[in-house]
């Protein structure tokens, strides 16, 4: 996906031996950052491929969580999960998948309006290593 850098104060450096980006917080409250991703693929957008994977490598520090939202069929803010972060200083992968991803731009966040955003509430900032949208693998509809 083409990451376009709305907060000027990120920083991209190397941690552990992993190129990576630091968010930093969000102006009007220190204690929340957000990485937001917006799907620049026509074919991916519009729920034309709603079976979708979603990927988060990101560097476990500090104590707090990451909340995905993203942009269903039924929802343009739609919860998918809470990461709770340990403090293990290691790099770790989440992974989700869903069957009904729409990517129409319809979050409204603090920046623009997005499909799949990672609201952080961390005690330090959040370094991502890499955010990856592939195709699912489920045929039909999926348990939650």
């Amino acid at each position: 996906a083409n990451y376009f850098r709305a907060n000027p104060k990120d920083t991209v450096s190397t941690i552990q031996g992993k190129k990576c980006w630091t968010l930093s917080p969000h102006e009007k409250n220190p204690k929340v950052s957000f990485l937001d991703i917006w799907v620049n693929y026509d074919e991916w957008r519009f729920g034309r491929i709603p079976n979708v994977k979603i990927s988060l490598e990101y560097l476990d520090e500090g104590k707090g969580s990451i909340e995905v939202i993203y942009d269903s069929q039924d929802d343009t803010q739609k919860k998918l999960d809470t990461i709770m972060l340990s403090g293990s200083s290691t790099w770790k992968t989440w992974t989700r998948e869903v069957d009904d991803a729409m990517f129409a731009c319809s979050i409204a966040q603090p920046y623009r309006n997005d499909d799949l955003v990672f609201v952080t509430r961390t005690t330090k900032p959040l370094s991502v290593a890499r955010v990856s949208i592939t195709r699912g693998t489920v045929k039909g509809p999926m348990t939650r």
